[in-house]
């Protein structure tokens, strides 16, 4: 729920309640074409008790004139249904029920042209998944949802087209997972789940090359592997919860102009 929230207050309507719809489990074409009509233009849409779509309601939902469409319930959908909910014309597409995604879906989803697409109840996905799902061009693609994702489908979500990937659920990295997404083309990388890497797996992170690397849930860090970070290149790179490090680690983050963490090391209670 935590990135409903988020890609809701991104939205110049951060100001106004958040209103969800309540709704049957399925809709009709008609009720669907209801609950738009009666949905105010500016509002996000909050749908959290539809289970199951058609693509006729997808189309019908799709509809809506706000700037985020949120359907939470869902746990499956087909790729005609998830092809026509794609054609949303908001900025934010948040599926963040769905346990399971084909490829197929995964690939239908990625045509949304909007700012942000989140699938944050994802906990693993295939590999052909990945690479489909990597197509989404918008500004944020989120899977935060992740734990269980073999390297090669982590190789696939690497070249993902958007600009921010977020991944905050995965907690440990493999050398060869890290490598390639130290590969990323986009602006930020978020890790926000990752708690220890190792000076390997340091190293590889620091080789990306946008702007803004997010470890803020890192922990533990070694002498090592902090000086293999510090080689981040980016304007940012956020560490926000490490704290019970010797100073010797502070003092090799410190050596990067992009760490934001505090000048001194905390004092230890």
């Amino acid at each position: 729920m935590a990135v409903i929230a988020s890609l809701v207050a991104a939205t110049a309507f951060a100001q106004r309640p958040v209103r969800r719809t309540e709704t049957p489990a399925s809709l009709t074409v008609e009720q669907a074409r209801a609950v738009v009509a009666a949905a105010p233009r500016e509002d996000p849409l909050w749908l959290k008790s539809l289970t199951r779509i058609d693509a006729g309601v997808a189309e019908a939902l799709a509809a809506h004139a706000g700037p985020v469409l949120v359907i939470g319930g869902l746990t499956a959908i087909e790729p005609d249904a998830a092809r026509a909910l794609a054609r949303f014309k908001g900025l934010s597409l948040v599926l963040d029920g769905l346990l399971t995604i084909s490829a197929d879906t995964a690939a239908a989803l990625a045509t949304f042209a909007g700012s942000d697409l989140a699938l944050g109840g994802l906990d693993t996905i295939s590999v052909e998944a990945a690479r489909a799902i990597a197509a989404f061009s918008g500004k944020q693609l989120v899977l935060d949802g992740l734990t269980d994702v073999p390297d090669d489908a982590v190789a696939a979500l690497a070249e993902a087209r958007c600009k921010v990937l977020v991944l905050d659920n995965v907690d440990t990295l493999s050398p060869a997972a890290a490598r390639a997404l130290g590969g990323f083309k986009g602006q930020t990388l978020a890790l926000n789940g990752v708690t220890s890497v190792s000076p390997d797996v340091a190293r590889e992170l620091a080789r990306f090359g946008g702007d803004t690397l997010q470890l803020d849930l890192l922990t533990t860090l070694s002498r090592e592997a902090a000086a293999a970070l510090a080689e981040f290149r980016g304007r940012a790179l956020v560490t926000g919860r490490l704290l019970a490090v010797r100073e010797e680690v502070w003092a090799e983050l410190r050596k990067s102009k992009a760490f934001s963490g505090p000048t001194t090391a905390p004092a230890r209670r």
